[in-house]
């Protein structure tokens, strides 16, 4: 815009406003196709699963709207909670959920699935969850973590055999 001779203020506030129209209607709207599968597989091999997201408040019915809420059994979104990741008390929002719907887990025996390194596996492990980072464009491939990585969610009931015997 700047180059069509938009000055460079207004030209930051319409990127912005374009950002967040975007952000309204299409963030958290497309899944991979194979993540239905990939999750009702986690369910026949008896894993528990719910999301915590730091959201806006519309996640509960983005994961209805997307087709996933059948596999999930709660969803945490930070902003109707009050809290946000890496804030281990949102974390532990998600540990009471489980407990309140069946036997209540340990934070050690849960994994928690992110795609941000420093708000999903810093936030994981200071809640006592074990953390495993999601990875689809490779771009932490190069940094030497100290955290397992798959790159969708489609790999992550073939992860979970290769390590664990039962859920």
């Amino acid at each position: 815009m700047v180059g069509l001779g938009i000055p460079l203020e207004r030209a930051e506030e319409a990127g912005a406003a374009m950002f967040a129209e975007h952000e309204r209607d299409h963030m958290w709207t497309r899944t991979d196709p194979e993540t239905p599968a990939a999750l009702e597989r986690l369910l026949d091999d008896g894993y528990r699963l719910g999301v915590v997201s730091n959201a806006d408040g519309r996640m509960p019915g983005l994961i209805e709207q997307v087709g996933l809420a059948p596999y999930f059994e709660f969803v945490v979104d930070s902003h109707l909670v009050g809290v946000a990741k890496p804030d281990a008390r949102i974390f532990h929002e998600a540990l009471d959920r489980l407990a309140e719907r069946g036997d209540a887990p340990r934070a050690r025996e849960c994994l928690y699935v992110g795609d941000l390194y420093a708000v999903d596996v810093v936030g994981a492990r200071g809640a006592g969850l074990r953390p495993l980072l999601l990875e689809p464009f490779g771009q932490y491939s190069d940094r030497g973590l100290d955290v397992d990585r798959i790159p969708d969610v489609a790999r992550l009931p073939d992860w979970l055999a290769t390590r664990r015997t039962t859920p």
